[in-house]
Order: structure tokens, then C-alpha cells, then sequence
């Protein structure tokens, strides 16, 4: 990781209380960027012509998206008839992760595949709800039912 030098006149305490939490956030911000890279935010089983997304990032949320949308159309070249987002250990999504969805759900509509998803906690399915996209998808209590007649 390279450290960008930078030069600041402080005049007072309070000035220089801020440059210091304004490099904290930066070099937290950098570390926790790199470390998504880093760590798996999906595991992929397959299931005949279906996959199976669990997704094992908790909070699913816009710093993560490009990595998520990254690794899931990674899994989607031969075009699978059903994907099921196993959302067991998920306990947060924001309207990017919401986008996201509606993204894949639209790509394997357009080759005739169907996007199910599974084990929504209740936090969750009340995003799902507030957005009004609980009618969007399918939504299913296990992973076991998402599969049926895939």
C-alpha cells in the first residue's frame, strides 16, 4: 500500500484534531476496500442448470456492490435457467443491493432463466416490502423450495 506524503500548515489543536481523523477515515477506508477484495462475498454451488448464491457479506450495501455484481456474473456464462440468492446470513441491504437483484433479475430474463431468492430475515424482507419488490421476485423459505421444479 503506497503512503501519498502531503504537506498542511495546522494552526490550533482543533485543526489538527481534524487532518488526523480525516487520514484515519482514508487509511480505514483503503484497508476495508482492499480487504472486500480480498475476502469471498459469495459461494457458489451448482445444481444441475441452477446456481446457488449464498451470499456470506451481512451487509450488502453499495461498497461491496461492484464486487458482488463482479463475482455472480462471473457464474452466469452459461447462462443458468434458475439463480437462487441464499440470503441466510445477509442482515442489511441497501437500495444498491436492491438494484443489483433487479439487475440479474433482468439478464437471465432475457435468456428465458428466473431469479429466486431465499431465507430473507425479517429486516430484510421489510427493505423488500418498503420497496415493494416482495411481488419482484420469488421469494422462498429455503434454498430446498427455490430449487423445486428448477
Amino acid at each position: 500500500m503506497a503512503i501519498q506524503e502531503s504537506k498542511a500548515y495546522f494552526y490550533g489543536d482543533s485543526q489538527r484534531a481534524q487532518a488526523v481523523t480525516w487520514v484515519a477515515m482514508l487509511f480505514t477506508v483503503d484497508i476495508c476496500s482492499r480487504l472486500a477484495e480480498c475476502l469471498p462475498m459469495i459461494e457458489v454451488t451448482r445444481h444441475g442448470n441452477a446456481v446457488v448464491f449464498r451470499v456470506v457479506e451481512t451487509q450488502l450495501q453499495m461498497y461491496a456492490i461492484p464486487q458482488f455484481k463482479t463475482a455472480v456474473t462471473s457464474q452466469l456464462v452459461d447462462k443458468p435457467t434458475l439463480v437462487v440468492f441464499d440470503m441466510t446470513q445477509v442482515e442489511h441491504v441497501d437500495s444498491s443491493a436492491m438494484g443489483a437483484l433487479f439487475h440479474f433479475q433482468k439478464e437471465l430474463k432475457a435468456w428465458g432463466g428466473k431469479v429466486r431468492v431465499a431465507h430473507l430475515t425479517n429486516k430484510v424482507m421489510q427493505i423488500f416490502k418498503i420497496t415493494k419488490s416482495e411481488n419482484a421476485f420469488e421469494i422462498c423459505d429455503t434454498v430446498a423450495d427455490a430449487l423445486k421444479g428448477a
